[in-house]
């Protein structure tokens, strides 16, 4: 690594197209293979196990990768980073359209989900720590801001 920062910047949304046109073509098809399968449920006891078309989308994107299949480089993903919450809020917003069509089946499940939530805050308040101490503190969101890693 050479330590130099790439920076993308564009004189205008015709040029960015021009050279990211891979990442945005192959996101429209993840897409649409992803909303195609749709949700698949699996029966687990009394539960259900749902994999929603977001956890397609991931999948077909880590696959298309440079380590795996190669078809974009990593120029693309680089590139593609700054995109992803701007991918993935299109399933955000659907699952939760679908969450607030079946309110009446969350609040009969009672206090499990709020014992949920605090179920995981323990591993939360445990690793996070930990995690620190042990050097994973660049990944961690409390981490300083503008501090390149190995300056610390």
């Amino acid at each position: 690594m050479s330590g130099k920062k790439e920076t993308y910047v564009y004189g205008s949304l015709k040029e960015r197209f021009a050279l990211e046109w891979k990442i945005y073509a192959l996101a429209f098809g993840f897409i649409l293979i992803a909303d195609n399968i749709g949700q698949i449920k699996i029966p687990v006891g009394k539960g259900m196990f749902i994999l929603f078309p977001i956890f397609y989308a991931i999948i077909l994107g880590v696959l298309s990768g440079p380590q795996v299949l190669k078809i974009v480089d990593n120029r693309h993903v680089k590139a593609a980073s700054k995109l992803v919450v701007v991918g993935i809020c299109p399933f955000i917003a659907k699952l939760g359209i679908t969450a607030g069509a079946n309110i009446d089946t969350i609040l009969q499940s009672g206090p499990v989900l709020l014992l949920h939530g605090f179920g995981a805050a323990p591993g939360t308040a445990c690793c996070n720590p930990a995690g620190h101490e042990t050097g994973g503190h660049r990944f961690l969101s409390f981490h300083q801001q503008g501090v390149p890693h190995g300056a610390d």
